[in-house]
């Protein structure tokens, strides 16, 4: 027992150890970056500075705590290092930090209004890989999964709070990213109080998520403006929303559970007729629709390509949830700040609604479904 507890307070010092290295080379990357923004004479510079190192050092005393939590999942022995998929957590969370620089500020001018965007863009992608380097090297940690599940909330409500605040979404728009802590703070009372607080899975909370955190990229990307934004943000958050309504009711007792925990092993809004064949239509409109367009003469240029590159996918049915996200991009860049005509307007909810159906009939390759579905990785591990 004396062996056993000497090691494990050996393997936290080497966890802090490796934390404070990881604490003071992001504090110093965070001083570079302001050194450069000031040099390219960003005016919140400062602003920047205090709000992406108080960000940075709060996440990380979070992470600080949560130490004796690098563990095996159904083991209890600290390990005394970090893996692969937490170091890349941990590039996350530096990463959001960064991004969280930009709150409370005017949007930079010049090419410097792509930086939200793009750190925010690698802080989501890097999301799909961090999980499955811990799956791969076998290193999946409960520190590990609390860090991953922390970024994505605080990730989802940094995201919002900028795009409210370039007005690229409405303020209702925040609801997305206090959604969560709402949530938990909400469990946490009806446990206090002694109520029911049960808690089941929902299959639809992932693809949901992964389009939230989809959308909630693209409405930072400068060249996309409102009023468009902000219809497809909105149209985008009352699923999300009624998603977490619906998992509060299984908590509170009103409802047993998702019914797709049970019947199907890919959860889907719709029955599985209308989930078939009602994409199909969608689909069928959306390329007859883009077909008008291109016959017409009503588009030029490059647009005339990429809108012949659409209808053909769409009606061969390759990456069809994939093409009509490009589909909303392509809208958007195309009205410039106008509000939608009639015609975009239609284009945007089918491929809006192709998004959450999916493919339906007449796929003949569909890539995109396994990361909405699963994670990646996951099925050929739980397979092994």
């Amino acid at each position: 027992m004396a062996q056993r507890r000497v090691s494990k307070f050996a393997a936290l010092k080497k966890l802090r150890a490796r934390w404070a290295i990881f604490l003071f080379a992001g504090l110093a990357l965070i001083v570079i970056s302001y050194w450069f923004l000031r040099q390219v004479s960003f005016a919140a510079a400062d602003v920047w500075l205090v709000i992406a190192g108080l960000a940075y050092v709060w996440q990380s005393l979070f992470f600080f705590v949560d130490l004796t939590k690098n563990e095996p999942k159904n083991k209890k022995s600290l390990l005394p290092s970090f893996g692969i998929g937490t170091w890349l957590s941990l590039f996350r969370l530096l990463l959001l930090s960064l991004t969280a620089g930009f709150l409370f500020s005017p949007r930079p001018e010049g090419w410097l209004a792509w930086a939200p965007f793009g750190l925010y863009l690698v802080f989501n992608l890097t999301d799909l890989v961090d999980g499955y380097a811990a799956r791969r090297w076998g290193q999946t940690t409960r520190l590990g999964e609390k860090l991953d599940l922390d970024l994505d909330s605080r990730g989802m409500l940094v995201g919002c709070l900028l795009a409210v605040q370039y007005g690229s979404a409405g303020w209702w728009y925040v609801s997305v990213g206090l959604a969560r802590y709402l949530f938990v703070a909400g469990m946490w009372n009806r446990k206090r109080l002694g109520l029911a607080a049960i808690e089941k899975p929902n299959p639809l909370s992932r693809p949901l998520a992964g389009l939230q955190m989809g959308v909630g990229t693209a409405l930072l990307a400068p060249v996309l403006h409102p009023p468009y934004t902000i219809l497809i943000s909105t149209l985008v958050m009352i699923p999300f929303m009624g998603n977490f309504f619906y998992d509060w009711l299984v908590v509170s007792g009103s409802k047993q559970g998702h019914p797709y925990t049970r019947k199907q092993s890919k959860p889907s809004l719709f029955s599985p007729s209308i989930k078939k064949g009602l994409p199909l239509l969608f689909r069928g409109l959306v390329v007859v629709l883009l077909a008008y367009r291109v016959l017409s003469g009503e588009i030029t240029g490059t647009s005339l390509y990429i809108e012949i590159f659409l209808a053909a996918g769409l009606a061969l049915g390759a990456g069809v949830r994939l093409l009509s996200l490009l589909l909303l991009i392509h809208v958007g860049l195309e009205l410039r700040g106008q509000p939608p005509p009639g015609n975009e307007l239609l284009l945007s909810l089918c491929g809006l609604a192709i998004v959450y159906l999916g493919p339906g009939l007449l796929s003949l390759w569909t890539p995109e479904n396994s990361l909405i579905h699963r994670r990646l990785g996951e099925k050929a591990f739980n397979e092994n």
